[in-house]
């Protein structure tokens, strides 16, 4: 890819394809939600990033034409799910970024106990700033995720029980913030809404697109992209203040070794600090495959937001392009050196 190929971005409102940039033609439809969002962010003060235009407003509901534009970007999310690297060329793998977006549904946002600004201040801190558009993989198949995790967590396990960041009020259903502080008061029915409304179909679709892929080629890699702080979050469990610039996440099962070692490899070359599991271990594989199917296999990419970005606001830094170059040339030659997920 040339450096003129990088996706455009407008930092003073949100683009026209909140979730994807695949190049399609829009309806009169879509058009006329697209102008909305604009109008929303024009109105209301939000953060300048993807999907930020629909947050609010805090102060009344949208009603029907809020449930109109959430489903109009469900649909552009589903269309736009398969970003191919060139026509026709494909490869075996799923490019997942749950948590680049910072779109908050009206009616949850009434059910958040922060202020505006001390959500601002909460999205900044948990928002996988820009990912989205840092992370390029030629012809991936794209699951991007269209709510802030603060809506619901796809990362996280369904149950409580066996997610260990819910004794930090941050499970599959954030119930405390970033420093411990109460933002929702959860009842098991209002849990089980959001998990049944927003959970369960984000794990459906990503399930949907490896098995997709699975048939295909019969075998996937899910890259599972991330960002992280330089500085330590309150409620993270590793506050080793020596940061890496990249982490490579693994799973006994799901990564191979070589990939592992290829793209450890890759990103020192581009002289990134490189760890594996720290400051953050594991990666996403869908549970109807999960330490089951040896054809799947998984590896999750953590950036640190340093190297990119503004960490006070989440607006990209002078130095985003040449990272995003960097970090596009390391991903290509590792998986080419693995071998298993050409671009055919």
């Amino acid at each position: 890819m040339r450096d003129d190929d990088r996706p455009a971005r407008n930092w003073r409102r949100p683009p026209d394809r909140p979730v994807s940039s695949a190049p399609r033609e829009s309806s009169a439809e879509l058009i006329a939600i697209q102008a909305e969002q604009r109008a929303h962010y024009d109105r209301i003060r939000v953060l300048p990033n993807r999907s930020a235009g629909l947050l609010g407003p805090f102060g009344q509901s949208l009603n029907n034409r809020e449930r109109a534009i959430e489903d109009a970007i469900r649909r552009e999310a589903r269309e736009a799910a398969k970003m191919r690297g060139g026509p026709g060329r494909t490869r075996p793998v799923v490019l997942h970024i749950p948590h680049a977006s910072q779109y908050i549904p009206y009616p949850v946002r009434r059910g958040i106990l922060l202020s505006d600004a001390e959500l601002e201040r909460e999205l900044i801190r948990l928002t996988d700033h820009l990912v989205d558009e840092l992370l390029h993989v030629d012809g991936a198949t794209r699951v991007i995720g269209y709510h802030s995790r603060l809506v619901v967590d796809p990362e996280r396990f369904e149950d409580d029980a066996l997610e260990p960041m819910a004794r930090v009020g941050q499970g599959a259903v954030y119930t405390r913030g970033t420093d411990g502080r109460e933002i929702r008061r959860l009842t098991p029915a209002r849990r089980r809404q959001l998990i049944d409304r927003y959970f369960t179909p984000y794990h459906d679709h990503l399930t949907r697109m490896v098995d997709e892929v699975l048939e295909r080629d019969g075998r996937c890699l899910v890259i599972d992209g991330h960002s992280f702080a330089t500085k330590p979050l309150p409620s993270e469990a590793d506050q080793q203040p020596d940061r890496p610039d990249i982490c490579i996440g693994t799973d006994p099962f799901h990564t191979p070794p070589a990939l592992v070692d290829a793209l450890r490899t890759a990103f020192e070359a581009e002289r990134f600090r490189v760890a594996v599991d720290t400051p953050f271990a594991g990666t996403m594989v869908p549970q109807r495959h999960y330490r089951s199917d040896a054809r799947v296999r998984s590896v999750m990419l953590e950036i640190r937001r340093g190297l990119y970005c503004r960490e006070s606001t989440g607006l990209e830094s002078p130095d985003f392009h040449g990272a995003w170059m960097r970090i596009h040339r390391a991903v290509e030659v590792a998986l080419d050196a693995w071998g298993e997920a050409p671009l055919g």
